[in-house]
């Protein structure tokens, strides 16, 4: 009789929620570092660990709201599936009653999480990770790797990415530590704060601030609700654009970078200190220069604020 966890075999277990069965429901599968783990669950909250062992186990606390749970192995990758009984619109987001899915995966592993209702947490790992909820936050450590990630209804935060991150929210703020690859981030309901991202960044806000620490290739950022901070310390191999019509802009450029700039506000002035500029046309409200000679365009526009370029 083969085992359960063979990695080989292919495990299905349907259970039907009932009062006798265990508030904890646990399963172990072998899987070498390298594989995936995937999580299809219409709610509930989600925690995720690695370790340096050969197996992932899996733990979910079950509640008399869930209707049927399904574990699946197959060629490397286990798949869990948490389905909710029908209970309405209005009990269908009570969070009081959800499972937790508690996940621990080789340190090496890929993710790809769905929770309709619930925070989902992950530890640091190496390997692409998915994660996607309606209902929570995301908070993700240092990942080897890409990272994707969607909320509807709360923050997202992400320590440390060596790969592309691509993050959005409608209901919360976006903090992103260190990207080895180009960001993507998007919220309608707060700020956006990225540290440093050696590729391009792609920042858009209707509800808060846009702070980037440190920038390597070209620039997009726009906000409606507060002011754009960043600075620029690698030249860029396109067009950049900062607006905002809610705020000031502040832009450092390093010292050899090249571009050409067109800023202009109707709510304040511009200003410039950058020591190789050369103006073309500059007034209060306005200034388009050339700096090191000129490069890719740099557009700064904003409607309620100054505008000022500087070194770092």
């Amino acid at each position: 009789m083969r085992k359960a966890h063979a990695c080989t075999a292919s495990v299905v277990v349907a259970l039907m929620a009932t009062g006798a069965m265990a508030e904890t429901e646990q399963r172990s599968f072998e899987a070498a570092a390298g594989g995936r783990f995937v999580l299809d669950a219409d709610w509930g909250k989600v925690e995720v660990e690695t370790w340096d062992r050969d197996a992932v186990d899996v733990s979910v606390e079950r509640t008399d709201e869930l209707e049927s749970l399904e574990f699946d192995e197959q060629e490397g990758t286990v798949t869990v599936r948490a389905r909710k009984k029908e209970r309405g619109i209005f009990g269908w987001f009570r969070s009081d009653n959800a499972p937790l899915f508690q996940i621990t995966v080789p340190r090496r592993f890929d993710l790809d999480l769905t929770t309709a209702g619930g925070k989902i947490g992950i530890a640091d790992i190496h390997g692409e990770v998915a994660a996607r909820t309606a209902g929570g936050s995301l908070e993700i450590g240092e990942v080897a790797g890409s990272v994707h990630g969607r909320t509807a209804g709360g923050s997202i935060r992400i320590d440390d990415a060596t790969g592309a991150v691509d993050a959005g929210t409608s209901g919360g703020t976006i903090r992103i530590g260190r990207v080895g690859g180009p960001v993507h981030a998007r919220t309608t309901g707060g700020s956006i704060h990225i540290d440093d991202a050696h590729g391009s960044v792609s920042a858009r806000t209707t509800g808060g601030s846009i702070r980037l620490g440190e920038v390597g290739g070209t620039l997009d950022a726009k906000t409606t609700g507060g002011s754009v901070r960043a600075t620029l310390v690698r030249q860029p191999e396109g067009d950049s654009s900062l607006r905002t019509t809610g705020g000031s802009i502040d832009l450092a450029l390093a010292e050899d970078i090249k571009l050409t700039v067109d800023a202009r506000t109707t709510g304040g002035g511009v200003s410039s200190d950058l020591p190789a500029s050369a103006p073309v046309s500059e007034s209060k409200s306005a200034l388009v220069t050339a700096v090191n000679g000129g490069g890719p365009k740099l557009t700064l526009r904003t409607t309620s604020g100054s505008i000022r370029l500087r070194t770092p």
